[in-house]
């Protein structure tokens, strides 16, 4: 069964709404999409900690054609090398993960899944 089959409309409408939002103005642009997304669902008061969306998105991400191959990094490095060194890279040198080919990538993940979303509720973009 695929992920989206087991969301409510809600569930899914607050995890488009917090992925647009990313892609306006990402919270906290040292951190990717996974915990921006926790962020903002949890913020919002829709659902409780026990939901997580760490595996909602890998989820999404593994269906996504350019998916890195790493579940817990899917974004892949531009230049083809190791998806998790530059995550860690990044996190650790406190750069934007939203800026550059990187964080383009990064964008582009977050549209497939919204994409994704409005297709299962039926929406266009």
């Amino acid at each position: 069964m695929n992920t989206l089959d087991t969301m409510t409309k809600s569930q899914l409408t607050e995890i488009r709404n917090a992925l647009l939002s990313i892609i306006t103005d990402a919270p906290d642009k040292r951190e990717g999409l996974c915990h921006n997304v926790d962020l903002l669902c949890h913020n919002s008061g829709y659902f409780g900690w026990d939901f997580c969306y760490v595996d909602f998105v890998t989820d999404m991400a593994i269906e996504w054609p350019k998916y890195s191959g790493y579940g817990g990094h899917p974004v892949p490095c531009p230049d083809g090398g190791d998806a998790w060194k530059l995550y860690d890279k990044y996190r650790e040198a406190g750069l934007d993960l939203y800026s550059g080919d990187y964080g383009k990538l990064r964008l582009e993940l977050a549209q497939f899944i919204i994409d994704k979303i409005n297709e299962t509720l039926g929406e266009s973009a």
